[in-house]
């Protein structure tokens, strides 16, 4: 279970460091070296999110986990997939598709960026966030598929919340 989703990092009970998401969030929080960031509030959500289906890829178990539960403590309904190609099947055969797909750049088969390429044209719809630890921003600027977002790991749980919250209620305006 998920605890401590929410402003500033912070550490729970157990010792262990709850406020970002990659890196460190097995560590004791003594070595976690994620400062809180106390500029950026929270993000309010953006509007209901029940009923909202995110897809989650991440070829790290423990990690595509964690995300899936973040995004599913938000209200999200979600769905987590270790490889990029059983995604794609799944989301181009379903009758409602996702709203949003959270992908990690590297994700075994394909990358993260294939993957959105592959799926956009026939779903324009689709509001997807590309998160990665290894993938640097120069690298993804020149890349001619660009995700709606992308987040740098690690990254804090209200920066992903948001950051979906934000994707999903664009998909609901139609905002292509």
């Amino acid at each position: 279970m998920i605890q401590g989703v929410g402003n500033g990092a912070s550490a729970n009970p157990s010792g262990i460091h709850r406020g970002c998401l990659t890196g460190c969030a097995a560590l004791p929080s003594f070595a976690c070296n994620v400062q809180p960031d106390m500029t950026t509030p929270a993000t309010p959500p953006t509007a209901d999110p029940s009923g909202v289906v995110v897809f989650v890829v991440d070829d790290n178990p423990l990690l595509g986990e964690i995300t899936r539960q973040l995004i599913a403590s938000a209200g999200f309904q979600t769905k987590l997939f270790e490889q990029g190609l059983p995604a794609r099947e799944e989301m181009l055969a379903m009758q409602s598709p996702p709203a949003v797909l959270v992908t990690d750049f590297d994700i075994g088969d394909i990358t993260g960026l294939d993957l959105i390429g592959e799926v956009r044209p026939k779903l324009p719809h689709l509001k997807t966030l590309l998160v990665s630890g290894t993938a640097q921003p120069e690298v993804l600027a020149r890349h001619p598929i660009k995700p709606d977002q992308f987040l740098a790991k690690p990254f804090r749980a209200d920066a992903l919340i948001g950051a979906v919250e934000r994707l999903a209620a664009e998909g609901r305006s139609g905002a292509v």
